[in-house]
C-alpha cells in the first residue's frame, strides 16, 4: 500500500506542478472502502480539510483525497483519473469556489470549467450534475509521461462478507403415538403432547 499512496503522490505533483504552477497544497491521499454499498463511488475530496500537523510550532491543515478500494479494479490511468477528479475539487477548495452541492454532490459549472481546463471530459450525469469525467488524449498523455509503477496499482481489496457456512443446526426429535403411529418432529427433546384421537402421548422414537 506503501508504494500505491507514494505513486498517487507522484501524480498528485505531476499534475500540481503541470496545471497550478506548485500553488495546492498537497493533501492527504488515503485508499478506503466504498462507505455506500448503494453507490458506485471511487474517490471523494473533502471540502474542509481534515488533519493537522504542526510544523516549526505552526499548526498545518491538510484537505483529504481518497481513491475508494474498489476504483483500483480499474487499470491505472483510470485510477489518476480519478485523482484528478478529486485535485479538481482540492483545487476549487482551496480557492473557496464552491463547486459542488454538499448535500446531493452535484457537480455545478464551476467543477465543468476548471475540470475541463486541465483537460478532463466531462459530461453531465443526472442528478450529480457535470460529475462524470474521462480523460482527454492530451490528459493520458500526461499520465503515461508521469513514469509511474504500474505495478504499485495491482492491489486490491477482499471485499468482507458474511460468513457463508449455515448455523449448525438445531437436533429435532420424532415423536410417535403408540396407537394410530402417527408422527410428529420438534426440536424439543423431552416433549410431552397427546394424541388427540388415542387419548394418549406421544413417546420419542429417534433423534
Amino acid at each position: 500500500m506503501d508504494k500505491l499512496i507514494h505513486e498517487l503522490h507522484t501524480a498528485f505533483d505531476f499534475i500540481n506542478e503541470a496545471h497550478y504552477n506548485n500553488e495546492l497544497i498537497p493533501p492527504i491521499i488515503t485508499v478506503q472502502a466504498n462507505p455506500n454499498k448503494k453507490k458506485i463511488i471511487y474517490g471523494w475530496c473533502s471540502c474542509l480539510p481534515r488533519w493537522i500537523r504542526k510544523i516549526n510550532e505552526i499548526d498545518q491543515h491538510f484537505y483529504e483525497i481518497n481513491i475508494t478500494s474498489n476504483r483500483l479494479d480499474s487499470p491505472y490511468e483510470e485510477v489518476i483519473e480519478t485523482l484528478i477528479h478529486e485535485v479538481v475539487h482540492l483545487a476549487n477548495n482551496q480557492h473557496n469556489i464552491e463547486d459542488c452541492n454538499s448535500h446531493s454532490q452535484k457537480h455545478n459549472e464551476h467543477f465543468k470549467t476548471e475540470a475541463e481546463r486541465i483537460g478532463l471530459i466531462v459530461e453531465k450525469a443526472g442528478r450529480t450534475g457535470y460529475s462524470q469525467t474521462s480523460l482527454s488524449d492530451n490528459l493520458l498523455a500526461e499520465i503515461q509521461e508521469m513514469g509511474l509503477d504500474e505495478e504499485a496499482f495491482n492491489i486490491k481489496r477482499i471485499e468482507e462478507f458474511k460468513d457463508a457456512k449455515l448455523k449448525p443446526r438445531k437436533p429435532t426429535f420424532k415423536y410417535k403415538c403408540p396407537k394410530c403411529s402417527k408422527e410428529l418432529k420438534s426440536i424439543e427433546e423431552k416433549l410431552i403432547v397427546k394424541c388427540m384421537d388415542c387419548d394418549c402421548e406421544y413417546i420419542k422414537i429417534s433423534k
